[in-house]
C-alpha cells in the first residue's frame, strides 16, 4: 500500500498502530459496502475507491454512493405517520388484492393479462385498483389544458409535485388558476423539486403563498442536508379532490409545448385518471408532504373511496 513507506521509518509502537488503523479501516470499508448488497462491480468499485482514497473515497460515497433503501425506509416511516383513517381505507384497496387477480384472470383469460397481474402484486407497494376511467395523454397540447380545466373544477384538494416547473405563459395560467381556487377555500398543496423546481422563481412561490397555497420544495438541500443533494424525485403528479389524477413524464414546462432548442416538439406519455386509482396517487404524495412537512394528510376527505361505474372500467396498476 501507499502506506508502507511512511510506517517503516515510524517507530515500532506507532507503526504497529497505524498498521492496526489502516487494516481495521480496510476491513470496515469493505464489510460496509459489502452489507449495503450491491453488484459485484459496484462492490468492487467501492472498496477500491475506499482503499485508494482514504480521506477523499468516503466523502465521494457519502454524495454520490449511497443506495436509496435508507431513505426508501424513512418513506415507509412516514406513510405509518398519515396512516389513520385514511391508510385503513386503503388497507381495504390491499386486501382485495388476490381477489382482483382472480378476476381478471377469469375476465381477461390472455396469459399476459394474468402474469402482469401477479407482476403488480408481487411488487412491493404497488396495488391494482378498480373503477377507473383513463385517458392516455400523448403530449402538453393535450394535458395541459385538461390539467388546467379540472383544478379551475376544483371542490376540495389540489395536490401536484413535479420535478420541473417553469415560469412561462402556461404555467402563470396555471398560477392564477391555484391562486383563484385556494382564494375560494380549496386546499391547494405543491411540492417543487428542490433543484429544478425553482425555475419558477421566487416571485412565482411568493404569489401563490400570499393567496394561501402551500408550496415547499420536496428535498431540499441544506448544509445539514448536502448529502442529499443526489435524492431526487422525479415525480410528476396531480391529484384533484382526491379522485382525479394525472401521472406519467410531462413537467411544467414551456419545453414540453414547444420542444426544446433545435427541436420540432416534445413527445411524452401521461395519464389521466379518474377512480379508485387517484387514491394511490394521493398517498404517494401525502407521503412525500409529510417527509417535507412534518404534517399529515390523513383526513378522509382526501380519500373519498366511492365505487364509479363507468361504459369502461378499467384495471389500473398503480
Amino acid at each position: 500500500m501507499v502506506l508502507t513507506p511512511i510506517l517503516t521509518e515510524l517507530s515500532p509502537s506507532m507503526g504497529l498502530l497505524l498498521t492496526v488503523a489502516v487494516v481495521l479501516y480496510v476491513v470496515g470499508s469493505a464489510i460496509f459496502i459489502i452489507l449495503d448488497n450491491r453488484t459485484p462491480q459496484s462492490t468492487f468499485a467501492w472498496i477500491l475507491t475506499f482503499i485508494l482514497l482514504p480521506i477523499l473515497g468516503p466523502v465521494i460515497y457519502l454524495f454520490f454512493g449511497r443506495s436509496w433503501r435508507a431513505f426508501a425506509r424513512s418513506g415507509s416511516l412516514a406513510s405509518q405517520a398519515v396512516a389513520g383513517d385514511a391508510n385503513q381505507m386503503l388497507r381495504q384497496i390491499f386486501t382485495n388484492q388476490d381477489d382482483l387477480v382472480n378476476r381478471i384472470a377469469r375476465e381477461r383469460p390472455e396469459s399476459f393479462n394474468r402474469k402482469l397481474a401477479h407482476l403488480v402484486v408481487a411488487n412491493r407497494g404497488s396495488l391494482i385498483t378498480e373503477y377507473n376511467y383513463v385517458e392516455i395523454l400523448q403530449d402538453a397540447s393535450e394535458k395541459y389544458p385538461r390539467l388546467l380545466a379540472d383544478i379551475r373544477a376544483a371542490r376540495h384538494s389540489i395536490h401536484l409535485e413535479y420535478y420541473i416547473w417553469t415560469n412561462d405563459a402556461f404555467t402563470q395560467a396555471l398560477k392564477d388558476a391555484l391562486i383563484e381556487r385556494a382564494q375560494a377555500g380549496v386546499a391547494v398543496r405543491c411540492l417543487y423539486d428542490a433543484t429544478s423546481g425553482k425555475a419558477m422563481g421566487k416571485q412565482y412561490r411568493a404569489d401563490l403563498r400570499a393567496a394561501g397555497v402551500e408550496i415547499y420544495p420536496y428535498l431540499d438541500s441544506t448544509l445539514r442536508t448536502l448529502h442529499n443533494i443526489q435524492y431526487r424525485s422525479h415525480r410528476k403528479i396531480a391529484v384533484i379532490d382526491g379522485m382525479t389524477g394525472y401521472v406519467g413524464g410531462m413537467n411544467l414546462d414551456r419545453e414540453q409545448l414547444e420542444g426544446p432548442k433545435g427541436f420540432d416538439g416534445w413527445r411524452d406519455t401521461h395519464l389521466r385518471i379518474h377512480g379508485e386509482a387517484a387514491l394511490a396517487l394521493q398517498s404517494s404524495f401525502a407521503v412525500s408532504w409529510y417527509n417535507t412537512t412534518q404534517t399529515p394528510i390523513s383526513d378522509l376527505d382526501y380519500f373519498p373511496r366511492r365505487r364509479i361505474l363507468f361504459d369502461v372500467d378499467v384495471f389500473c396498476p398503480v
